[in-house]
């Protein structure tokens, strides 16, 4: 019986050390917290469709019997949504046509998820080798009407017309006609607004009630869900008092 009894008096001891960490840290910021985090689940942009994207051939440049072609992903949505990984290339002998030779081989390289906000662009580099430099026995060099391309993540490709573009009809194991690099953003980081929320990974800053001279500092923090939140010194929680 003692041991039940001593049993019961830590466990009330702990629920009043609970009750006043809760007390201390303000009794309206767990809901608040909750809230934030359910909010940060269901705003969480989803992965962007073909039907999202505007896609596009930019401008290239030429190298040592290379050209190199960014495809530019631009968000026509009225919504953020993330772009990641390689796309799938290949030469193709029209719109609705067949696949020409080996589809592009993948450049190693780091695969960063981008959010595109609506009319942010990303793009991934295709790398065209000049079929000229490979035999013809073993490459059958033939003309393409342009790039088959499938997004990241995606089943339905679009058609990128290509004018003078050339392709290796047959398939070469030991040679590569086309390579691909992964996604990467095109655009320039966001300044955040003062109190701004956000998601897409910018440090830490500190603003000063609300951007103007003096006042309370409130230090702009990211959760583990990548949602910012501000609380001024006064209003945050110490661990240590529980």
């Amino acid at each position: 019986m003692q041991v039940h009894a001593t049993t019961r008096g830590a466990a009330g001891l702990f629920g009043i050390g609970l009750v006043t960490a809760f007390m201390a840290c303000g009794p309206q910021r767990a809901p608040a917290a909750m809230a934030a985090t359910f909010s940060a689940q269901e705003d969480a942009p989803g992965v962007c469709t073909t039907e999202e994207l505007a896609i596009a051939l930019g401008p290239g440049n030429g190298a040592a019997g290379h050209f190199y072609v960014p495809v530019t992903f631009t968000n026509e949505s009225t919504a953020d949504c993330t772009i990641a990984g390689y796309p799938a290339v290949s030469y193709v002998t029209g719109k609705a046509g067949t696949q020409i030779g080996d589809a592009a081989v993948w450049s190693p390289a780091s695969t960063p998820t981008v959010t595109l906000h609506p009319g942010q662009q990303a793009s991934a580099t295709v790398d065209q080798v000049d079929v000229a430099n490979f035999p013809a026995s073993m490459c059958e060099p033939v003309d393409a009407a342009g790039l088959r391309v499938y997004p990241p993540n995606n089943t339905v490709p679009v058609f990128l017309s290509e004018p003078n573009a050339r392709a290796c009809a047959k398939q070469m194991p030991s040679w590569r006609q086309l390579s691909v690099r992964p996604v990467q953003s095109d655009n320039a980081p966001r300044t955040p607004a003062p109190g701004e929320q956000r998601r897409d990974g910018a440090l830490p800053v500190t603003v000063a009630n609300n951007g103007q001279p003096g006042g309370d500092q409130r230090s702009v923090r990211r959760s583990p869900l990548g949602e910012w939140h501000d609380a001024a010194p006064a209003e945050r929680c110490s661990a240590t008092a529980l």
